[in-house]
C-alpha cells in the first residue's frame, strides 16, 4: 500500500497474483524479456498472418520515462506508474477491412497443449457468437490461419510465457486482471452516462497558461529552443465511467491510433483518441513515424471547411512546426538506422479527423541490425512533436513551467511484440481514469510566431471532444 514511486522499479504480478520487484531501468527489463521470449516462426506463417501483433507486450509508456532516456525526472512525479503493460500471450485480432478473425497463441513446449484447446475453445465461441450477429465471422477453421502457435526460442531461464500469461505493472503498484479492447465496435452507454456533468479545474488558467506561453516565446528569442511544446492538465472527479467515455470518444472523435486500457480494480483506465503515431517498427527492421503539427478546426460547412484546410497548409507558422519536429525525428531515427537510409516519403501532407485538419509527416528508416526494437524506441522517446527542439533543453524548460508532471499524457500506447515489431502511438486526446478522477492533457507547440491567444484557443480545440466526453464543465478557463 505504500504509494512512494521508486525509480527504476519493475513490479511484476503474474495471474496467480504473484509479485516479484526488480531494480532496473523499464527499457532494461523490456529489451531482457522480449529477447527471452523471442517467437519462432516459419515464413509459410508469417506470410499468412497480415498484422504484426502476434502478441506481446500491450499498454502505456507514460512521459516520465524521460528521466530513463537522458531527460530530467518529473517534479512532482506523477502518482500513476510510470508504465503500465501486460503480456498478451493469447490474442484475437479482428481485420474489420477484410471481415476476418484471427486467434493467436504463444506457447512454449510445456504449455502447447493448453494453448491449442484455448484456441480451439475460443474459435467455437467466436462461431456461436455468427449466429445472433450479423458480422461475418470465419466459416470453418481449417480456412484461417487461427490454429497456429508460436514457439519462443529455447532460454536458459525461466521466464517464458506462463500457461496463462502475466500482467506487468511498472514504478507502481500492482493491479490485477488487466483488459486491453481495441475495437472498431460500439456498445450502449451504461444508464445515466449522457447526463452526467464534471467540474474540472484547469492546472493553469487563461492567464496563466497564456503567460506561459510569453515565457516560452522568451525563450526561443534567447536562443535556448526551436520549438517549445506547453501543455496543460485539466482534472475533475469522475462521473462517467472509463468505458462511457472510451464510447463517446469512438462516436464524436474516431482516430486511427485510439485505444482503451484498463489495469484492473483501482488501476488507471485510459480512454485515446490519438490520430499520431509515434514510431512503427514493422518487418523488416522498418521504422515509420508520422508526427502531427499544425492543427485547424473542421467546419459542417464544406466550403468553409476547405477553406480552413487551405489556409492551415498555407501557415507559414504551422508549417515551420511541422518541419522542424521532423528535423528532430530525422535526427532521433539516425541513432539507430543504417546510414543514408533515413527518409521523409511524405511531408507537411494534410490529415482530415472527425473535429480538426492535422498537418502530417512522415519519416521512415531502416533499424541497424545491431539495434533492438526497445534501443530504436528508446532512442525516440518521447516522441519529439510533445518537446520540442532541441528536446533534452526544451523539456527542462517546459517542466519548469508547466509545474506538474504530465503522467500517461505525451507518452505512448501500443504493443512491443515477441517478433521484433511494435507500434506506438503519441498519446494525446486522451483521458485518464485513476482514483476516482479523470485528467485530461492538452497543449500545443509555441515558435516565433506564436500568439498567447492563438495558442491558448488551439489548447482548448484539442481538449474539446475530451472534455466532452467526460460531461466536464471548466473553471478557470
Amino acid at each position: 500500500d505504500d504509494p512512494t514511486v521508486v525509480a527504476g522499479l519493475v513490479r511484476a504480478e503474474d495471474a496467480w497474483g504473484h509479485v516479484s520487484e526488480q531494480r532496473l531501468s523499464i527499457w532494461d527489463f523490456l529489451e531482457r524479456d522480449t529477447a527471452a521470449k523471442r517467437c519462432s516462426i516459419t515464413s509459410e506463417v508469417a506470410a499468412a498472418l497480415p498484422f504484426d501483433f502476434w502478441g506481446g507486450y500491450v499498454g502505456y509508456l507514460g512521459y516520465g520515462l524521460k528521466a530513463e532516456c537522458g531527460g530530467e525526472p518529473s517534479c512532482p512525479a506523477s502518482d500513476m506508474p510510470d508504465a503500465a503493460l501486460f503480456l498478451a500471450d493469447r490474442v484475437v485480432v479482428f481485420d474489420h477491412k477484410m471481415d476476418d478473425v484471427y486467434v493467436v497463441a504463444i506457447a512454449n513446449s510445456a504449455c502447447r497443449s493448453s494453448a491449442e484447446e484455448w484456441m480451439h475453445s475460443t474459435a467455437a465461441r467466436l462461431h456461436s457468437l455468427s449466429s445472433s450477429t450479423t458480422d461475418r465471422l470465419p466459416e470453418a477453421e481449417e480456412e484461417r490461419p487461427l490454429q497456429r502457435y508460436f514457439q519462443p526460442q529455447p532460454v536458459a531461464t525461466s521466464a517464458v510465457p506462463d500457461e496463462h500469461g502475466y500482467s506487468n505493472q511498472f514504478n507502481g503498484k500492482p493491479k490485477v486482471a488487466p483488459v486491453v479492447v481495441r475495437s472498431n465496435g460500439t456498445a450502449p452507454l451504461s444508464k445515466g452516462a449522457r447526463a452526467a456533468v464534471v467540474q474540472m479545474r484547469a492546472r493553469h488558467s487563461r492567464k496563466q497558461y497564456m503567460q506561459n506561453v510569453r515565457e516560452c516565446l522568451q525563450a526561443l528569442h534567447d536562443g535556448e529552443s526551436y520549438e517549445l511544446c506547453l501543455t496543460t492538465t485539466f482534472t475533475g472527479t469522475a462521473v462517467r465511467s472509463a468505458w462511457d467515455c472510451y464510447q463517446i470518444l469512438r462516436r464524436i472523435n474516431p482516430a486511427p491510433y485510439g485505444a482503451w486500457l484498463s489495469f484492473g480494480d483501482g488501476g488507471p483506465e485510459v480512454c485515446c483518441s490519438s490520430p499520431e503515431r509515434f514510431l512503427r517498427g514493422g518487418r523488416g527492421r522498418t521504422l515509420e513515424a508520422k508526427p502531427i503539427k499544425g492543427t485547424a478546426k473542421r467546419s459542417p460547412d464544406p466550403t468553409e471547411d476547405a477553406a480552413l484546410a487551405a489556409e492551415l497548409q498555407a501557415s507559414e507558422k504551422n508549417r515551420a512546426e511541422n518541419l522542424m519536429i521532423v528535423d528532430l525525428l530525422r535526427n532521433d531515427l539516425g541513432r539507430v538506422c543504417d546510414p543514408g537510409s533515413v527518409h521523409v516519403p511524405a511531408l507537411i501532407a494534410l490529415e482530415s479527423f472527425a473535429t480538426v485538419h492535422q498537418l502530417v509527416s512522415t519519416v521512415r528508416g531502416r533499424r541497424r541490425a545491431d539495434a533492438t526494437a526497445v534501443q530504436a524506441i528508446r532512442a525516440a522517446f518521447p516522441g519529439g512533436s510533445m518537446t520540442g527542439a532541441p528536446k533534452l533543453r526544451s523539456m527542462q524548460i517546459l517542466d519548469r513551467l508547466e509545474g506538474g508532471p504530465r503522467g500517461v499524457y505525451s507518452g505512448c500506447i501500443g504493443f512491443i511484440g515477441l517478433n521484433d515489431t511494435f507500434d506506438l502511438n503519441i498519446v494525446i486526446r486522451t483521458a485518464v481514469f485513476s482514483g476516482g478522477r479523470v485528467t485530461i492533457g492538452a497543449g500545443g507547440a509555441v515558435v516565433i510566431a506564436s500568439t498567447p491567444e492563438e495558442e491558448y484557443e488551439e489548447m482548448h480545440l484539442k481538449a474539446a471532444p475530451l472534455l466532452h466526453a467526460v460531461g466536464a464543465t471548466v473553471l478557470d478557463a
